[in-house]
């Protein structure tokens, strides 16, 4: 082995993504291509590394013998050992998604705003929420620091309705076994793994998927360029992509232009080049026209000064030898086409790279780039509006408020929005974007692939999911919603579109639903006892879900499980609906604004960038041991008995009078801010027919009730809350009688309960599973561990209704609800 630098790397990361010696050498091979300083090198020059790691690590079980990637394997293999349980650790838990949805009552599927239930009501439901810990819903100020809320410049603190309003929806869903529906469901994830199947699949037998020489593998020109209306209903972009040729060109037969008209041939340049970032580069070929300094544009379509010919020093037994070309005269016209710098140069000096150029050997740095040129005829493709939205979320990571370009995206993008062509590689068919395994493209030429499933097309899976505005649920029925087409699914986005009523702009499908309820503001009542904490400088991103192993449940925690592990192919499915627990008992709310600064401050800050950062002043009381004690109204309009104890069992979970449960509200919920009891519920609600038989069932039970049976919910001057929970648990059973005899003691119920439970919460972090993985790279050592070797049978403890995270459950309780009935 002559590079023996690299070769201690090497058996680390062999030891740590394979420590069984399971893997065969391709796959070793492919593993170590993940990582730096191997992801540059040519399989030639990564092949006596992988081999020398595989003789260094000790004898190795002979390899399983594989079939093709769909089929199953050959000959026996170990089940996946379970991962590590220090890793298994989150801020947040999942509600198992039920497919035993509710449909909403026969009444409410046509009721609005004119034309009344006859056993229905209108009133409100006045809330106390009492915040025992300090909370944050909040606007920034001009400095960028996000503070909380106040109506005018000296009015009181505020809570807006519509924070409210999603907050109760959310768990409103979970209570009436509403469907799932308020999810991105467009979203397609990205993977940049050598050893996933997507990355083997190609257009011919063995082929991988980003290989040059693939057939299925080009290059283009992406531009911006508006579609018109008709293509926008045919679901297509904005943007099309022109084909063109692709070549390689050596970073040492660069133009000496590059280099203040010395020559490039030699180890010095090299190093400087291998350190210079994208726009940098660009720049040196004479690319920028325009733009400000941070967001230069770069000019790929005027400035093509440069001919190539073919590389007459091109290695003979390199695949990719009749492609290398170098710059001049007489050649074709060509556009340099260039990758960020490289990220493994701490140790490599002028003097190594010359020695790697005399004498190629394992482990040489990167020493190409690539040139693209126009076809002569060339046609241009507009792009599916799902494939630019799947690169554009891949090349994008999480903000304070929406997704940034990230990478050299974030350089490129600019360009891009100026409607200038930038190039892309890309796999598939331009022809059949929607060919398996699916059309994608990428900035540099091993880009990210996107997974074969969206967020939507795993909800598909949980049939009883499925849209449909005909039979809405509780949830829709009473909030109101507003669909797009494509939330409908093919068959009833055809027969809306075939609708002559869409012409009118009518929604005879039911696309748009008005709701029967309306949030108002919360207000602080007491001023005086309120004061906001110092900065808190912390991260704030979006959730990843693209997650898998958190994200998902089944034998095969990846967002392209099809023919991954032959027994229990397609079957991942959502790990459940997302909830932040409380965790902050009773006497122990004295130390949350500690606990919650320390969580908030706990984030490695050495990656992040203005776009991630966040400056938070909360909203604590002033007593130590005191509650902020804001004041709301829901205001009801046409609404059933049922309805009305669906959400006051929302509100009060389940109207249990020990009330034990608490929701979680605003901004730094990981850390456990905006912990909120509920105080005190007035309900004052008139029945549409007083003297019918909705308003007779509610004084029967009024009658039936021991005096103090609502044990501190009920607000002064306002009704029992009791006989309208009974009547929606009477209802929920009745619904559920056949499918599902033990609600409220069925999976979901209890589940929601425990995470609003700060006692189990609590437990949780002393357990040390409350906080987010730390590191990049422990997200994926984790999904390395869980969905390793793809084609093994799963280990029981990765089943198909297994979740990674450990929920807190509320076992052994009685039925939330505890009406008092005298006998």
């Amino acid at each position: 082995m002559s590079d023996h630098k690299h070769l201690p790397k090497a058996l680390e990361i062999l030891l740590k993504r394979d420590p069984r010696h399971v893997m065969s050498r391709k796959e070793i091979l492919e593993t170590l291509a993940e990582y730096p300083p191997f992801e540059d090198m040519d399989d030639h020059d990564l092949a006596p590394i992988a081999q020398a790691a595989l003789d260094r690590r000790g004898a190795a079980p002979a390899p399983v013998q594989r079939g093709p990637i769909t089929g199953s394997p050959q000959g026996a293999a170990r089940p996946r050992d379970p991962p590590p349980a220090e890793m298994l650790t989150a801020p947040y838990r999942f509600v198992t998604i039920d497919e035993r949805v509710v449909l909403a009552q026969e009444e409410t599927k046509v009721a609005n705003w004119g034309f009344p239930i006859a056993e229905g009501f209108t009133g409100e439901i006045e809330v106390d929420w009492a915040f025992e810990t300090p909370m944050l819903i909040g606007v920034s100020d001009p400095s960028g620091v996000s503070g909380p809320m106040r109506l005018g410049k000296d009015g009181p603190h505020v809570i807006p309705g519509a924070s409210l309003r999603g907050m109760l929806r959310a768990a409103f869903g979970i209570v009436t076994r509403s469907r799932l529906t308020q999810v991105n469901k467009h979203h397609t994830y990205g993977v940049r793994d050598f050893t996933h199947p997507l990355f083997k699949q190609g257009a011919g037998p063995g082929a991988a998927r980003l290989a040059w020489t693939n057939p299925a593998f080009g290059a283009g020109w992406l531009k911006l360029q508006p579609a018109n209306e008709a293509e926008k209903k045919q679901g297509l972009s904005d943007y099309v992509l022109t084909p063109c040729d692709r070549k390689i060109v050596r970073i040492r037969a660069l133009p000496a232009a590059f280099n203040g008209g010395r020559p490039t041939a030699n180890g010095d340049w090299h190093r400087d080049w291998l350190g210079l970032k994208l726009g940098e580069r660009y720049a040196k070929a004479g690319y920028v026209r325009g733009g400000a300094p941070r967001k230069p544009l770069f000019d790929f379509e005027t400035t093509a000064t440069t001919t190539f010919v073919p590389d007459p020093s091109a290695r003979p037994n390199d695949p990719t030898a009749s492609d290398h070309v170098i710059p001049g005269a007489g050649g074709r016209a060509g556009w340099f086409v260039f990758s960020s710098n490289s990220p493994s140069l701490r140790d490599i000096d002028a003097r190594t790279l010359d020695e790697q150029e005399r004498s190629p050997h394992a482990g040489n740095q990167k020493k190409r780039e690539y040139v693209f040129l126009d076809l002569p005829g060339a046609k241009e493709h507009r792009l599916r509006h799902d494939v630019f939205e799947r690169f554009n979320l891949i090349n994008s990571k999480p903000g304070k408020t929406k997704r940034i370009a990230d990478g050299s995206f974030a350089v490129i993008a600019p360009t891009l929005a100026d409607s200038r062509r930038i190039p892309v590689f890309y796999s598939g068919n331009l022809e059949k974007q929607d060919e398996k395994p699916g059309f994608a493209m990428g900035l540099t030429r091993l880009f990210k692939l996107p997974h074969a499933n969206s967020v939507g097309d795993i909800l598909k899976r949980q049939t009883a999911h499925a849209v449909d505005p005909r039979e809405p649920d509780m949830t829709e029925a009473l909030f109101g919603h507003v669909y797009d087409l494509i939330d409908l699914g093919e068959a009833a986005s055809k027969r809306v579109a075939a609708s002559s009523d869409l012409e009118d702009g009518k929604t005879s499908e039911g696309l748009a639903r008005k709701g029967r309820v309306a949030f108002g503001f919360a207000t602080l009542l007491d001023e005086a006892a309120a004061t906001v904490t110092e900065d808190i400088t912390t991260i704030a991103m979006a959730p990843r879900a693209s997650f898998a192993p958190f994200y998902l449940r089944g034998p095969v925690k990846d967002w392209t499980d099809e023919g991954l592990n032959a027994g229990n192919s397609g079957k991942a499915k959502l790990a459940g609906r997302k909830r932040y627990f409380a965790r902050f008992p009773a006497g122990k709310r004295g130390a949350a604004e500690q606990a919650i600064r320390a969580t908030l401050t706990s984030f490695d800050n050495k990656a992040a960038s203005d776009s991630t950062m966040s400056k938070l002043r909360l909203l604590k009381p002033r007593a130590s041991r005191g509650e902020l004690l804001f004041r709301g109204a829901i205001r009801l309009h046409n609404v059933t008995a049922e309805e009305i104890g669906a959400l006051l069992w929302t509100i009060t979970h389940g109207g249990d009078t020990a009330k034990p449960y608490r929701h979680m509200m605003g901004r730094a919920r990981n850390a456990g801010a905006g912990q909120a009891r509920v105080e005190a519920v007035k309900v004052t609600l008139e029945p549409n027919l007083p003297g019918g038989s909705a308003a007779e069932k509610i004084r029967e039970l009024e009658q039936q009730m021991k005096p103090g049976a609502d044990a501190g919910w009920m607000g002064r001057g306002g009704r029992s809350l009791t006989p309208f929970l009974r009547i929606f648990e009477t209802h929920m059973k009745a619904c559920l009688q056949k499918s599902d005899p033990k609600w409220p003691q069925s999976d979901d119920i209890l589940e929601f309960l425990g995470v609003s439970d700060p006692v189990m919460g609590e437990a949780l972090v002393k357990d040390q599973k409350a906080a987010y993985l730390p590191t990049p790279n422990e997200h994926g050592k984790l999904r390395g561990l869980v969905n390793a070797n793809f084609s093994k049978e799963p280990d029981p403890s990765t089943s198909a209704k297994s979740r990674l995270l450990a929920l807190p459950i509320a076992n052994g309780r009685s039925p939330p609800i505890r009406v008092t009935v005298q006998r």
